[in-house]
């Protein structure tokens, strides 16, 4: 007897958007995005191991990331489409690079207070191109079975991997992490805040306004 087929119906994505640009814009923006950042870092900071080093979250001011930020509006204006969200501007809420020498992750966070998260990938060794988004379901958690094989429906993280040129967009509350660099250089990445100018008209009035 034949089965019927079976059509799960997903419900409440959790949209991940990665763009890479172009090689040759890509290593014009990396090349003058790590010249900055090293010069930010000189001399190198006192740090104790296993630190991630990080800059001031006002990177967007600096005019050197003119280039950089100019590709990511055109990647926010194609994330904004692609989920059909109406808007009338928005506006970048902090900048700023993060550097993980080999050895160093970072741990599970989040961005609160903004809509999207982004970050670009300036270098990414193998050993230290991924990124892991941890699973928002917190009623994920108390009963896991084992699986024959993962698959993005039935993991509780999940690596997307990245490499230099790159941006990877997100919901700002996600939870993600960084694996340990396990490469032979520093993984420089740059970390991108953005909220909606006109939050107030968009977004459903808040439940304590009467």
């Amino acid at each position: 007897m034949t089965q019927p087929a079976l059509e799960p119906l997903s419900l409440f994505a959790t949209n991940i958007f990665t763009y890479d640009l172009e090689p040759a814009r890509a290593e014009t923006i990396n090349r003058e995005v790590a010249a900055l950042v090293y010069r930010l870092f000189d001399p190198p900071p006192n740090t104790m191991p296993g630190q991630n080093l990080s800059t001031h979250h006002d990177l967007h001011r600096r005019p050197e990331m003119a280039p950089l930020l100019e590709a990511y509006a055109e990647a926010i204006e194609r994330t904004a489409a692609a989920l059909q969200v109406k808007h009338r501007g928005w506006a970048i809420t902090g900048c700023w690079a993060n550097v993980n020498r080999p050895g160093i992750g970072h741990v599970a966070h989040y961005h609160p207070n903004n809509w999207l998260a982004a970050t670009y990938y300036v270098q990414a060794p193998s050993g230290g191109n991924a990124i892991t988004f941890h699973d928002p379901r917190q009623q994920h958690y108390p009963i896991y079975p084992p699986v024959e094989r993962h698959t993005p429906s039935n993991v509780s993280a999940h690596p997307v991997q990245v490499k230099p040129g790159r941006f990877c967009i997100f919901p700002a509350w996600l939870y993600h992490s960084v694996p340990a660099n396990e490469g032979g250089e520093d993984r420089m990445s740059i970390a991108i805040n953005m909220m909606l100018l006109d939050a107030d008209e968009v977004l459903p009035p808040l439940i304590w306004r009467g």
